[in-house]
């Protein structure tokens, strides 16, 4: 074979390995990238519905006195303090049984430098709905939007890093099958197949750090958008300045946090770094501690221009945020491992087509025949794979 065809056919090998190889790490950070967006955005409806717990807590001790809906004082000051401490939340509304609205507060989107801001109605927003009840019934509904696009962005922002190392993986593994030559792709010679399966290994562990590192994100916006609106709500009396020490009634604020919110272990407002509101008497006038198995939340109050520095701390268990992540990244296992039979057989068939130029230009017959029944493999394999995918929607039909 003159040299020019060698290189010819070299190229051509590259180029197929360097397609099937992106393809296989597409698919990959595809998979990676729709459970990462359905998780994530989980953990902020979560946060969501915990910060609309607070205002339906707060509403529904007024309604079970008795008191009509339309006449509850404070709802704006209420909701500002949720809305300032979670920037997600777009829009709460409150409606009566007659689906008419009773109370509106919507947090526009900043406008850009030199614009003049003119209300208007959010696209991408996700309406989460709670139930307001009395005593006795139901009297309403309490809805709060969050705006989507801010966490699309966020998970988009995260994968574009594997995405450019899948893109710079599958070149570096062409350069080798281009360099290798023919001997990098011979039969009963496994390198080929290890340098993909390395260069597959290398941008799974960065898929899954990035998982991670959004699904601890995620696991924590709660705990930082409490603490911020639960600063925002002790915010009047630090700016004020007045003694926490002399409002009654600060501890069971914090103790209803806890009760709406168990994943919180801990919570205590700090006057120079010593407790003077917990939720645990006995820890009042000692100091606020780190604890190693706990993720610390801190809000500062201090009004300016103070001597004195008031902060909101609060405090949840490490392993009940391992405990989410860890379930949520054991559900892309299962797809992580489908992910990978798909780069086996997209791999397969490269080296089959590859092969049967090689037998074809040495007129080796029995070659062809192996690479036609390699040929098979991947049809049989989606034939099979098809067939099973009907199975949870046809089950009545199947014996």
């Amino acid at each position: 074979m003159d040299p020019d065809t060698l290189t010819r056919r070299r190229i051509v090998d590259a180029a197929a390995m360097f397609v099937v190889c992106l393809l296989s790490l597409v698919l990959l950070i595809y998979v990676a990238f729709g459970a990462a967006s359905r998780t994530y955005a989980r953990f902020h409806i979560e946060a969501t519905t915990a910060q609309g717990q607070l205002v339906k807590s707060a509403m529904e001790s007024f309604l079970r006195q008795g008191l009509p809906l339309a006449q509850y004082v404070g709802f704006r000051e209420l909701t500002d303090q949720v809305m300032q401490g979670d920037p997600l939340i777009a829009s709460v509304e409150v409606f009566n049984q007659d689906n008419r609205r009773v109370f509106l507060n919507r947090s526009e989107p900043a406008a850009p430098p030199g614009v003049v801001q003119v209300p208007h109605q959010e696209s991408g927003l996700r309406r989460i709905t709670l139930d307001l009840r009395n005593r006795f019934e139901r009297v309403g509904r309490l809805v709060v939007a969050m705006r989507q696009g801010q966490v699309a962005r966020k998970v988009d922002h995260a994968f574009l890093t594997p995405l450019v190392a899948a893109f710079l993986a599958s070149l570096l593994f062409a350069t080798l099958t281009f360099v290798g030559g023919p001997r990098f792709g011979e039969r009963g010679k496994p390198w080929l197949a290890v340098a993909f399966a390395a260069t597959f290994f290398v941008i799974s562990i960065m898929v899954v750090t990035t998982l991670v590192s959004l699904y601890t994100d995620g696991v924590q916006a709660r705990g930082r958008a409490l603490t911020e609106s639960l600063g925002q709500r002790f915010g009047d009396i630090a700016d004020f300045h007045l003694d926490f020490k002399q409002i009654s009634g600060l501890d069971k604020v914090l103790a209803d946090y806890r009760r709406l919110n168990p994943d919180i272990s801990a919570a205590a407002v700090t006057e120079d770094g010593r407790i003077i509101v917990a939720t645990g008497n006995e820890k009042i006038g000692r100091r606020w501690t780190s604890d190693s198995s706990s993720f610390q939340y801190v809000s500062d109050m201090s009004a300016p221009g103070s001597l004195h520095r008031i902060k909101v701390w609060l405090a949840m268990p490490r392993s009940v945020a391992f405990r989410q992540i860890f379930s949520s990244v054991r559900d892309f296992v299962a797809l992580f491992v489908a992910s990978a039979f798909f780069a086996y057989l997209f791999m397969d068939l490269a080296r089959s087509l590859q092969h049967s130029r090689e037998a074809r230009a040495k007129g080796d017959t029995t070659g062809e025949q192996q690479t036609a029944l390699s040929l098979v493999k991947p049809v049989f394999f989606l034939a099979v794979f098809v067939e099973q995918l009907n199975y949870p929607f046809l089950a009545q039909y199947v014996d």
